[in-house]
């Protein structure tokens, strides 16, 4: 394991899927610098990537990506910033946080 120049295929298809597995069941905050093949920079560099094509479609798309930049840089998915949320502020606290935001 390591910076996967080296690795089969069979290790990099190994190693993506147990990555992707993990950030499924604990959350980004697992994505790690030295995880070989899907860390924080790589995932930001695809965000960044999708953001420059929306721009460049011209429909002012590209904010619907701001979710996912917030995302990486909590390393938090939503369901864990509730909890926690939940946890330290109790219910009352977990609703005045709460809110419907569409994007628009």
């Amino acid at each position: 394991e390591g910076g996967g120049e080296n690795m089969t295929f069979d290790e990099v298809w190994g190693d993506f899927q147990n990555t992707t597995m993990d950030a499924e069941n604990v959350g980004l905050g697992m994505l790690r610098e030295d995880a070989s093949f899907l860390n924080a920079d790589f995932v930001e560099s695809i965000l960044k990537e999708c953001r420059k094509g929306l721009e460049s479609r011209g429909l002012n798309e590209e904010h619907l990506l701001d979710p996912l930049f917030h995302r990486m840089q909590k390393r938090k998915n939503p369901a864990q910033e509730a909890v926690e949320i939940a946890k330290s502020d109790g219910l009352q606290g977990f609703i005045s946080h709460s809110e419907i935001n569409c994007g628009f």
